[in-house]
């Protein structure tokens, strides 16, 4: 399934009480050079998802989103974001729920937000390629690694980073149950980072 299948500015939403079985088919919003693409799961439920492609390597394409907020949730599919695309779990209204698969980020400045959410994932890489990629784990949000790996920055990437930001509230953001003993780093590339702040 495809919202914005090489073309622009189409909108897919999913309201509450909206259950939508993906039967372990993969889900792309904004293929080939499409911009402005987005999908919103506003309180709807996608099970069973296949792989997730948020943007795509094509030249131009770019400011496509997918977002799952106020109760929505989301089970299943590995994740893949290219640059200048963004993936937001979480948000206003309810805390909402989702299971990923792996996740990664790769290009420039393509940007994940995690808020008011709780996340179970695989192994997370920030920067498999690319330079200025950042995730944002905020106020209200535990992610679970379920013991995978979490890298930030490979060779030759520059300049991404991995934020948690409490708010001010004590264990207000949590990543938890990281498993980095095998081979990868937490931090390689050049001027990649971490930072930890707020509680």
């Amino acid at each position: 399934s495809t919202v914005g299948l090489g073309s622009s500015n189409n909108v897919l939403r999913i309201l509450s009480n909206t259950l939508w079985n993906a039967n372990a088919l993969g889900i792309t919003v904004g293929s080939g050079a499409g911009t402005g693409n987005i999908l919103s799961v506003e309180g709807g439920v996608i099970s069973n998802s296949g792989a997730i492609a948020i943007g795509s390597v094509t030249s131009g394409n770019l400011s496509n989103s997918l977002t799952i907020f106020n109760g929505a949730q989301w089970f299943g599919g590995n994740v893949t974001l290219t640059s200048t695309n963004f993936y937001n779990v979480g948000g206003t209204g309810a805390r909402s729920t989702v299971s990923n698969g792996t996740i990664g980020v790769t290009g420039a400045f393509g940007m994940m937000t995690v808020t008011n959410a709780t996340l179970q994932s695989g192994a997370v890489t920030l920067s498999s390629a690319g330079v200025s990629n950042k995730i944002s784990v905020l106020a209200g949000s535990t992610w679970n690694l379920l013991g995978n790996s979490l890298a930030v920055g490979t060779a030759n990437t520059t300049g991404s980073v991995f934020l948690v930001d409490g708010g001010g509230i004590a264990n207000g953001a949590l990543v938890t149950n990281i498993n980095n003993q095998t081979g990868l780093n937490l931090i390689a590339g050049n001027y990649n980072s971490l930072v930890i702040s707020n509680g």
